[in-house]
């Protein structure tokens, strides 16, 4: 298999180019459509490896089959989770330079897309089509050696066919749709953030949040952009956090807040009704800004944890929010705990304990919020394994 770019040569099966990166477009294999499948989003076909078993396991937090779904199939740390519009899908992208692709009632992989970049970022479009793959090196701050990247879209219409999305500069942690599905932001959480034309595949316009934000603050992992419901207003995580108006590009920070914050957003999201944003910073305080005033209508937080927030991810409907803080166990075993809030009425529900590695844990809410999708390292054994667990929301009290 040759590449459609550079023209290395390639393992038949690759997804991704060894040299370059970027995706290998193949001729549509002739595959019989499954029963389960649903018209948007099909199967790409076989599995181009051998399939992980469904299992339920991890009896040390108090699972059950009812309560928690785990998976294994990834060998490194996951980055990114995402369900697919319908509930029947969920990709999750990894630092062993694979995204997969699962089928949400069974647990089956249906398909492993490779590369020689990390996978930092999977984002399904509003309307089930397609997939966005982000995969990038090096560290977002590093001008050591020059950056690669790759944003491709895999079309689950045609599971044959890829396209690359070319021009974003340096690392790419985060890719976002917007709610029409028109539109697609890009950034390392740093610097400037690309809105691309999904239909042409070109960048449309480049929102810059200057040297300051783009050298010194800002992230690299968590949900560093987020659209309002209308379209009109993304919010990024620079520190601190912003508000962008999409149609004249001109940005600022929303609220109060002075330039030099105390602590970093590590999650921004949008209430369905387009009037809140809810702000999770870097010590587990959440706020709630009503956007009109731009003024803190709420916060919330648990006293009991002053650790420093690994994830967190808002349910479709806004009325539930989880959130990971580090426990402080030991470095190679770090504990985390995930924190399910009720936000209308400001408490707790329940927690789980699960592991990480590294210093970021996904979070993923199906779009109907029965299921809170994680994912971390499982340990023990020949080898550790990255897990992904659906966790029922309803049994997490």
């Amino acid at each position: 298999m040759f590449c459609n770019y550079c023209g290395a040569s390639n393992p038949d099966n690759a997804s991704f180019c060894n040299a370059c990166g970027k995706a290998i477009a193949r001729p549509p294999a002739n595959v019989a459509p499954r029963e389960e499948v649903s018209a948007k989003i099909a199967p790409p076909g076989p599995p181009e490896e051998t399939p992980a078993a469904f299992r339920v396991i991890d009896h040390r937090v108090g699972s059950s089959p009812e309560k928690v779904r785990t998976w294994t199939g990834h060998t490194g740390s996951i980055y990114s989770l995402a369900f697919s519009p319908d509930g029947r899908w969920l990709a999750s992208g990894s630092l062993d330079k694979t995204a997969k692709l699962w089928n949400v009632s069974d647990g089956r992989e249906l398909r492993t897309f490779t590369g020689n970049m990390v996978f930092t970022c999977v984002e399904f479009s509003p309307d089930g089509r397609w997939l966005v793959l982000a995969a990038t090196n090096g560290s977002p701050l590093s001008d050591d050696k020059p950056p690669g990247n790759s944003i491709t879209l895999w079309d689950s219409a045609s599971p044959g066919e890829v396209r690359n999305l070319t021009g974003h500069k340096g690392q790419v942690y985060f890719v976002k749709f917007s709610p029409d599905g028109r539109w697609l932001a890009s950034t390392n959480g740093t610097g400037p953030i690309n809105l691309w034309d999904v239909s042409t595949g070109r960048i449309i316009k480049v929102l810059k949040p200057g040297w300051v934000r783009s050298k010194l603050l800002g992230g690299t992992f968590g949900s560093s952009l987020t659209f309002s419901r209308d379209g009109l207003i993304l919010a990024t995580r620079h520190m601190p956090a912003m508000l962008w108006d999409l149609s004249s590009g001109k940005g600022g920070n929303f609220g109060h807040e002075p330039l030099f914050s105390s602590s970093v957003s590590e999650f921004l999201g949008f209430t369905p009704d387009g009037k809140s944003l809810v702000q999770v910073n870097a010590f587990g305080a959440i706020r709630i800004w009503d956007l009109s005033t731009g003024t803190v209508a709420r916060s919330l937080a648990d006293p009991s944890k002053t650790n420093s927030v690994q994830g967190a991810a808002l349910s479709a409907d806004g009325s539930l929010l989880a959130v990971a803080m580090n426990s402080g166990a030991a470095e190679w075993e770090r504990g985390e705990e995930i924190a399910l809030w009720d936000l209308a009425a400001g408490r707790i529900l329940g927690t789980v304990a699960v592991y990480l590695c590294f210093d970021h844990m996904p979070l993923a809410f199906s779009p109907d919020g029965l299921w809170l999708a994680t994912g971390d390292m499982l340990y023990g054994g020949e080898k550790p394994a990255g897990r992904i667990r659906l966790w029922r929301t309803s049994e997490i009290r």
